[in-house]
């Protein structure tokens, strides 16, 4: 690959950096065929894999690692970093943030200090500060301020916002859209079945909370604690 204009680039592959015609697109590191396709002045990226950040123009300290890695959105963003299959494919000027695994993020173009980890995490977000961790965690979630992690925890969330699932399955969901807000769900399958506009429920402990659906402000402390209720309201259990 050849380029026109910036120094201390290395572009290796048919077609990698080939846009870059500016002085200003300097440290640049691209290998893979179309890698860092449409560069223009950038400077301090990485992109490794097929079609790797192929779409990217201005962005700077972006790290793209896989086929397809933050490759569909014309990236302007900066300190972005995505490694997998499909990771970030739509970003466009998104800041710092973390997607590692296939299609993690992908959805994601302008939102910032996203974490998702994991297969299909939060992939299909456009909002900004959400953590996720484990395969599937937040996948149709689209609005911010969540805490996911475990296997699948939140996985039917959409636009509830202010969520915190922890455990494996914690509300999870059924397929079913969660829209409610502001409810924490810790231990394994515990808020399992949160739906609809449940809200400002809070189960600490494995199966706590387990059959919930559509309650509210609801507090269940310990194994399996309030297992029994499904759309009741203002129930304390320990």
């Amino acid at each position: 690959a050849i380029v026109d204009g910036g120094v201390q680039n290395l572009f290796v592959g048919d077609e990698a950096g080939t846009g870059l015609n500016s002085s200003n697109g300097d440290g640049n590191v691209a290998v893979g065929y179309q890698a860092m396709l449409a560069l223009t002045s950038g400077s301090s990226n990485v992109a490794v894999g097929l079609n790797a950040m192929r779409d990217a123009t201005t962005g700077t300290f972006n790290i793209a690692i896989g086929d397809g890695a933050m490759y569909d959105g014309v990236v302007t963003g900066n300190h972005n970093l995505a490694i997998g299959y499909l990771p970030l494919e739509n970003l466009t000027g998104g800041i710092g943030n973390i997607a590692l695994g296939r299609e993690a993020l992908e959805t994601l173009t302008v939102g910032n200090n996203n974490v998702a980890v994991g297969s299909f995490s939060l992939e299909l977000v456009n909002a900004s500060e959400n953590t996720a961790v484990g395969n599937y965690t937040g996948q149709n979630n689209t609005t911010t301020d969540q805490v996911m992690i475990g296997y699948s925890a939140g996985q039917s969330t959409t636009s509830g916002a202010g969520q915190t699932f922890v455990g494996h399955n914690a509300g999870k969901g059924t397929g079913t859209a969660l829209t409610g807000t502001n409810n924490t769900a810790v231990g394994r399958d515990s808020g399992l079945v949160l739906q609809g506009n449940a809200y400002s429920n809070s189960f600490f402990g494995a199966n706590a909370g387990t059959a919930v659906t559509t309650g509210i402000q609801n507090t269940f402390i310990g194994y399996t604690a309030g297992a029994a209720n499904t759309v009741a309201a203002d129930n304390v259990a320990v």
